[in-house]
Formats: structure tokens, sequence, C-alpha cells
């Protein structure tokens, strides 16, 4: 797992990759608790700031740190964040919410040497986060468009059944338990169509956004 500066200011997407990120890093809550610490730019001090980031872990392999409102970090804390970079310590992995910023803007090129920069400003090529953004606001057509962009660049299908596994997990709180059984049974069934080539896989893969669409709309 890397550094990652998050751009752009799609806050549902950047959630979803830290949320995704969480749960490679942590296996319960209690975890999450003890290692995961959310510090924002504009009210962070630099003794608050430099602590966070060399206190080591309690339960889980590494610390993960989420630094929202990057761009607000004062001149100090930025040369903090980079010596912290910098030094490669193995302890801990920082998140940096690059809201407002750009890939050209000064503090992001300092960071680009130490992080991987996943940029939601550009209209480049499609990520399963772009299927699932869409599935959560309800825009089916939009999340089908995005789909075929991505089958049509080569994605293996299994890669995005991987997104859309990890998208339906989150939503189990937000629906009913029969909604969210249904949903994981029609994961399922496309899973087996896919892996032994009942159906193609676009097909396949079509059906199950669909199906998935109409249960987060019931």
């Amino acid at each position: 797992m890397k550094h990652t500066l998050l751009l752009g200011s799609n806050t549902f997407q950047k959630d979803q990759r830290i949320a995704q990120m969480k749960e490679e890093l942590f296996h319960d809550d209690q975890a999450i608790r003890f290692d995961c610490q959310t510090l924002y730019g504009h009210k962070v001090s630099a003794d608050l700031f430099k602590e966070s980031l060399m206190a080591l872990p309690a339960m889980a392999p590494k610390r993960l740190l989420i630094i929202r409102e990057l761009k607000k970090l004062s001149a100090d804390n930025q040369k903090i964040l980079l010596a912290f970079l910098e030094q490669r310590h193995a302890h801990a992995i920082c998140i940096c919410d690059g809201e407002g910023m750009e890939a050209t803007t000064a503090l992001s090129k300092k960071l680009k040497p130490y992080m991987e920069v996943v940029d939601f400003n550009t209209g480049k090529s499609k990520s399963i986060f772009d299927v699932t953004n869409a599935l959560g606001y309800g825009k089916r057509a939009e999340a089908l468009k995005a789909l075929y962009e991505l089958i049509n660049e080569g994605n293996h299908p299994l890669q995005l059944m991987g997104g859309l596994v990890w998208f339906w997990g989150k939503q189990k709180t937000r629906l009913s338990r029969e909604c969210y059984k249904k949903g994981l049974l029609e994961i399922q069934e496309a899973d087996i169509h896919i892996k032994r080539s009942r159906l193609k896989a676009d097909y396949t893969l079509e059906v199950l956004v669909t199906k998935l669409s109409l249960l987060l709309q019931a």
C-alpha cells in the first residue's frame, strides 16, 4: 500500500478510495479506532502533526493518517510532511485529500515522487469507481456507460467484479436485509457465469449493474 494523493472535488469517489484502503489495512473497527487518524490542514498544529506522523501502530501493521484540506497546510507543516515522506518511514501510510488542487500545483509536484496520485479531475480513462459512484447516486445510464468504457479498454471482468463486490458490501447499512441479500445472490450468480463462461462477460456485468441499480432504488 502506497502513500496516496487524491485530487479532484468528487468527495464520494475519494471516500470510496479511502474506505477501500481501510479495508485492506484494518481487520476490525477496533484497529481503525486505534490506528486511523484524520487531521485537517487548516487547524492542525506542527506539534500534533509531527506526533501523529511518528506515532507507531497499536494493533494494525501500519497506521493510516488521512489528511483533509491538504492545500491549507501551513508552510511549516508542508515541510514536516515532505521530510516524513523523504525518510520513507514504514510504520504509517498517508492519504492526502487535495481538494481544490491540481496535479500542477507546487505542493502536488513536491509530493508526486513519494505518493501515488489519483486524479479525479481528469476526464481520461475510467475506473470501477466511476461505475460505483454512478450507482450510488442512482444514475444507472451513467454507470452502464462507464462500464462499457472499462470493458472496451480491456479491463478484466473479474477485476470489475471485485469493485462491485466491494461497493455492495458498503451498502449493507443502507438497504433492507432482504435487498442486500438479493444483491449478494446476484453477484454470486454473475461471478459463476463469468468464471464458467455460461454467458458473455460483458453481458453478465451489464445485467448485474442493472439489477444492483434496481435494488438500490427499491
